[in-house]
């Protein structure tokens, strides 16, 4: 009996460290993310670009539906 306590005791160690060790790879990923939206500069020609479409239907004349 004495060894069934043992082994189930090692098991929660190692379920135990794999936990430590996955939440440390979440914060890792966290603050490569966070780091790659924060070195992006907002993108001018993504606001243009709807605009432009927008233009082109109206000079085309195609019917908006209202």
């Amino acid at each position: 009996m004495g060894w069934l306590r043992t082994n189930q005791t090692v098991l929660f160690i190692r379920k135990h460290r794999m936990a430590e060790g996955l939440l440390e790879e979440v914060d890792r990923i966290n603050q490569i993310v966070e780091g790659l939206l924060s070195s992006q500069k907002p993108d001018r020609t993504g606001l243009s670009i709807p605009i432009s479409i927008v233009k082109g239907h109206k000079a085309s004349g195609t019917p908006r539906e209202s």
